[in-house]
């Protein structure tokens, strides 16, 4: 079961990937149809490159690295004059978890 916290970050995702998920149902409708039983944005990469690839869309820059020391995600946001304009920087326990926190604060911005 997920936390409410969980639950609210993949609400926000959903919709920033153009999702509509369900958490009463534990389900998204995607591409036309209700699919999975759960969207695993917080536990997989495949599901968190969805949001990466559409701010990469988006003419920003997302650099992910990490090692034993540090993981962190950066994400550096362009105006339309390709200047920068807001930086997102995040760290955490893995890069999942860093990439997931940058994800959901430029959402938030």
């Amino acid at each position: 079961m997920k936390t409410k916290e969980e639950i609210l970050q993949a609400l926000l995702i959903s919709k920033f990937v153009g999702m509509n998920y369900d958490p009463t149902k534990e389900r998204a409708f995607i591409d036309g149809e209700w699919r999975h039983r759960e969207v695993y944005f917080q536990s997989s990469w495949d599901w968190l490159m969805l949001a990466v690839e559409k701010i990469n869309k988006m003419h920003h820059r997302i650099t992910i690295e990490g090692n034993e020391e540090e993981n962190k995600c950066m994400i550096l946001c362009y105006n339309e004059d390709g200047e920068l304009s807001h930086e997102v920087y995040e760290c955490g326990l893995n890069l999942l978890e860093a990439t997931l926190k940058a994800v959901i604060e430029f959402i938030e911005w």
